[in-house]
C-alpha cells in the first residue's frame, strides 16, 4: 500500500496502541535495510560493475561492498557521495540518493565540500568523479585571511547555488570560495544556536536561576561518547549533522515532533519521515509522549526512556542504531 507521506502521518497519529501502528502502519513499509539492499544491487548491475570494480571506485574492499549488498549501511555521507559519483548521478540524482537511502542533508551550496561537488555534477568539462572531487578540495585553501562573515539574510543559499552552478572552470571556483569564505563559515549558525537554546532550557536550575554545565545533562542522561562528540563539536561550530544524531538528541534534549522538525530544518534536512519505520515509531512515542504530559524540558530523560520502550518493544530492524543513542 503506498500512502502519501503526510496522510501516513495522520495514520501514525491516531493509532491508539503498538498494536495499532504495527497493523495500520509498520506493516505497510518496507525497511530501510530492503530498500538499501535493492538499491545498491541495482546500481552495481545497472552500471556493469564487479564487486571489485565498484570497490575500487569507492575506495573501500570488496568485502565492504558485499556487506552494503547484503543491507549495511554506508557509515558516512561521504561514502554515500562516493557512491553517487560511481553511479554517474547527475545533481538531482545526487541529492536525492543522499536524502532518500542515505538519510543525510542534500548537497547545500553554503558548505564548503558540497559547493565543490555541486560544481562537479554541474560542470561540462570536469570529469564527474570522485578523484576530481578530492583533487579539487586539495586545492583550496583558505589561507591567513581575516574572517569575513555574511549574514544569511544578505546572501540567501538559492543565490550562492546559482553562483555556484554559473561557474565554468576550476579556477573560478577557487576564486568564488576564497572571496566568500565567510558564506561557509556561517551556514549551520541557525542549527548551532536552537540546539544550544535547548541545552541551556534542560541545564537550568528553575530554583536557584542557575544554569548546570553541559557535562552534568550528558551524565544525568548517560549520553554516548558519540553523542557526547556531536555536541562538543557543536559548541565550536564545527559539526556536520547526521540525521540520526540530530533526532536522538532532540530527544535527549526532550523535544516535541515540532521543534525537532524545526532542528532539522536548520539542518538543511527533510521533516520526521513517516514512510521511514523507525521515524514513524518515534513519530508515534513522541506524540504519545505529548497527550501523556511526559514532555519537559527539565533535563530528564523521561522521553528517552520513553521512546526507547517503544522501539525495544516494536523490534524493528533498523531500529539498534537509535537505541545505542538513548
Amino acid at each position: 500500500m503506498n500512502y502519501m507521506t503526510g496522510i501516513l502521518k495522520e495514520k501514525i497519529i491516531n493509532c491508539d496502541n503498538l498494536e495499532d501502528l504495527k497493523k495500520e502502519v509498520l506493516t505497510n513499509i518496507l525497511t530501510q535495510k530492503e530498500l538499501w539492499k535493492e538499491k545498491i544491487n541495482a546500481i552495481i548491475e545497472e552500471n556493469h560493475y564487479t564487486k571489485s570494480a565498484f570497490a575500487e571506485l569507492c575506495g573501500v574492499s570488496r568485502i565492504t561492498v558485499t556487506k552494503w549488498c547484503n543491507g549495511s549501511f554506508p557509515q558516512s555521507r561521504e561514502l554515500f557521495i562516493r557512491i553517487g559519483f560511481a553511479a554517474n548521478y547527475n545533481l538531482q540524482e545526487m541529492n536525492q540518493f543522499l536524502q532518500r537511502y542515505g538519510k543525510y542533508p542534500a548537497l547545500y551550496a553554503k558548505s564548503l565540500q558540497d559547493s565543490v561537488c555541486i560544481f562537479i555534477l554541474n560542470s561540462n568539462i570536469v570529469s564527474h568523479t570522485y578523484q576530481t572531487y578530492k583533487e579539487l578540495l586539495e586545492k583550496i585553501s583558505f589561507g591567513e585571511q581575516e574572517d569575513n562573515f555574511f549574514s544569511e539574510s544578505l546572501y540567501e543559499t538559492s543565490t550562492a547555488l546559482e553562483n555556484i552552478l554559473n561557474l565554468s572552470t576550476e579556477n573560478e571556483l577557487i576564486e568564488f570560495i576564497n572571496e566568500n569564505r565567510g558564506l561557509y563559515q556561517t551556514s549551520y549558525q541557525k542549527f548551532y544556536g536552537y540546539v544550544e537554546a535547548f541545552i541551556k532550557f534542560n541545564n537550568m536550575d528553575f530554583s536557584t536561576g542557575k544554569t548546570h554545565s553541559t557535562y552534568f545533562l550528558a551524565e544525568s542522561q548517560q549520553w554516548s561518547s558519540s553523542l557526547r562528540q556531536c555536541i562538543s563539536a557543536i559548541h565550536k561550530k564545527k559539526w556536520f549533522p547526521m540525521r540520526r544524531k540530530i533526532i536522538s538528541l532532540g530527544l535527549h534534549l526532550n523535544m516535541d515532533i515540532e521543534e525537532i522538525n524545526q532542528m532539522l530544518e536548520f539542518a538543511h534536512m527533510e521533516h520526521l519521515c513517516a514512510k521511514n519505520p523507525v521515524e514513524s515509531a518515534i513519530i508515534y512515542a513522541v506524540e504519545d509522549a505529548k497527550l501523556k504530559d511526559m514532555i519537559f524540558q527539565d533535563g530528564s530523560d523521561e522521553l528517552c526512556c520513553y521512546v526507547k520502550q517503544i522501539l525495544e518493544e516494536l523490534e524493528l530492524p533498523d531500529s539498534s542504531d537509535f537505541l545505542n543513542e538513548l
